[in-house]
Order: C-alpha cells, then sequence, then structure tokens
C-alpha cells in the first residue's frame, strides 16, 4: 500500500507540473519559462550540437570580451544526451527541455518519503511526500517550459538528506551509503553553484553526529567519502576556465568547492583519528576534542 500511495503522489506532483502545456507547445514551437530557462537552453543547445563537448566558455556574453559560463555543466549535459537519444534533432531537444522539470520534479516525492520514513511512520513519510508534490512553490520552479535547475536541485537534496539519515541508524551499510553520498556530492554541485551550502550544512551535521555518537566507522566513511568528492571536483574545475569572479568565487564552481570539502574530509579523518587514539567517555569531551582541528582548517 506504501508503494502505490508513492506512486500515485509522483503521478500527481507530474499532473500538478504538467497544468498548463498547451502555452507551451504551441504548433511546432515551444516557449519556456520566462528567465534563465532560456540561457539554460542555449547552453544545452551548444552540448547537443558539439556533443560530446559540452560549452565553457561562452562568447555571448560579457560583450566583446566573453566569459566562463557561470552555470556547471551537469543539467546542460544530460539534457543535451537525452535528446540525441530520443530523436537527434533540435525539436526533440525542445521537448526534452520542456519536459525535463516535470520529470525531475515528479520523482522528488520518493527521496523524500524515504528521508522521512527513516524517523516516523507510513503515514508520516507519504504525508511529507504529499506536500512536496503538491507545494505550489516546487511546482512552479518544476512546471513544463522551465528549464532551469531548481528541479534537479530539489531531487538532490532531498537525496542528500534521506542518506545522511540512514548513515546514521546502527546497522547501516555505510559502504552503499558512502558511494551514494559521493555520487549526489558531485552531482550537486555541477549542478548549481550555490550547492555548497547545502553539501556543508548536511556534512557538517552528520560530522556533528558521528562524534558526538563516537561513530568510528561513520566518521571513516564520511571523510573518505568527502576526499573522494573532492578529489573528483577538483580534477573537474581544473579543466573549465577561470570564474568570472577569480579562481575562489562563491558564486560559481570554483577551487573554493573542493577546497571546502577537503577542510570537512581533514574534520572527519581527525575526529576518527581521536576516538581511535584517545576515546572520550562524554560527548562534550569528543566535541571539544574537534575544536583545535577545526580551528587548524579554519
Amino acid at each position: 500500500m506504501a508503494a502505490l500511495g508513492l506512486f500515485a503522489l509522483c503521478v500527481l506532483a507530474f499532473l500538478l507540473r504538467s497544468l498548463g502545456f498547451e502555452g507551451v507547445f504551441l504548433g511546432e514551437d515551444v516557449l519556456f519559462a520566462a528567465g534563465d530557462s532560456y540561457y539554460h537552453a542555449r547552453i544545452a543547445l551548444w552540448d547537443f550540437v558539439n556533443f560530446p563537448s559540452i560549452l565553457t566558455f561562452d562568447s555571448y556574453i560579457n560583450y566583446p570580451d566573453g566569459a566562463a559560463v557561470p552555470t556547471p555543466p551537469l543539467q546542460d549535459f544530460v539534457v543535451a544526451a537525452l535528446a540525441r537519444g530520443l530523436g537527434g534533432d533540435p525539436a526533440s531537444l525542445e521537448r526534452v527541455l520542456a519536459w525535463w522539470s516535470p520529470c525531475v520534479g515528479a520523482l522528488t516525492p520518493i527521496p523524500v518519503y524515504l528521508a522521512a520514513r527513516r524517523v516516523g511512520r507510513v503515514g508520516v513519510a507519504l504525508g511529507a511526500a504529499g506536500l512536496v508534490a503538491v507545494m505550489p512553490i516546487l511546482a512552479t520552479a518544476s512546471h513544463v517550459g522551465n528549464a532551469d535547475h531548481h528541479a534537479l536541485q530539489a531531487l538532490l537534496g532531498a537525496t542528500l538528506l534521506w542518506l545522511c539519515l540512514a548513515a546514521v541508524f546502527p546497522g547501516a551499510r555505510l559502504r552503499r551509503i558512502g558511494w551514494g553520498l559521493l555520487a549526489v556530492r558531485v552531482a550537486i554541485a555541477l549542478s548549481w553553484s550555490g550547492s555548497l551550502l547545502y553539501v556543508l550544512v548536511a556534512d557538517g551535521l552528520l560530522l556533528l553526529t558521528a562524534t558526538l555518537a563516537a561513530r568510528r566507522d561513520l566518521l571513516a566513511m564520511q571523510a573518505l567519502s568527502v576526499l573522494a568528492s573532492a578529489l573528483i571536483l577538483g580534477s573537474v574545475v581544473s579543466l573549465l576556465p577561470e570564474p568570472a569572479g577569480g579562481p575562489w568565487w562563491a558564486l560559481s564552481l570554483s577551487r573554493l568547492y573542493p577546497l571546502a570539502l577537503l577542510a570537512v574530509a581533514a574534520l572527519a579523518g581527525a575526529a576518527f583519528a581521536l576516538e581511535r587514539l584517545r576515546p572520550q567517555r562524554s560527548s562534550a569531551a569528543r566535541l571539544l576534542g574537534l575544536i583545535a582541528p577545526a580551528l587548524l582548517v579554519g
């Protein structure tokens, strides 16, 4: 029954996000939502035409010099790849772009349900998933014709929350969760330039929980998973042109991202080492033991 209810909520989410589709598909033309949707369409079109290359430097902005593309490349590249697989013509790209957000938004209740199920009964979890399915701001951000990144961020953010909650319970399969966290951290960073806020809050709370509970297994998993995330993102950043605001700019995918993740990995590693070498009996003592490493990392 729970699976059937969740499926119904996903269908409801898709239908709500599809209302008014007749105003998006106008004959052979597609009318996207005003704003950033058109820039994502421009990048996706370039990726589509030049597949598997991605647009990293855009001569259309910062005239006459051009500038590095300010948005991370993952979403537009995936849309371009799907369009080539589903039709291979520009009309297919427009249709995929228009339906991308409703399809992604229809999947978001699933990780929300799974996250809520970790802390509540089935009814609570279905209620949480139902709120996500019908919440007006989420439905608007993932409406048909909206090619912006907000729908994907909601899905990835909810998945990050679910994995962090799953990790703290005894008996969790930490190896699988570690791989999942690695994938979500990388995906979320490659989808939105402000996603470091999500990652630092999630991993900060996970680190705090593992430290207070003296969970050496969780600390070790987090240290390795975050370190791997930092190395992958560092490799990606090294291949991208320098952002308009400089190599450490917070408003674009820059060296700041892998550096911040390296700091989290260092703190998790330090907490693991302290717990293994000098285990403390009280939670307060464990927390105080992190002060020196935190100051050093800071």
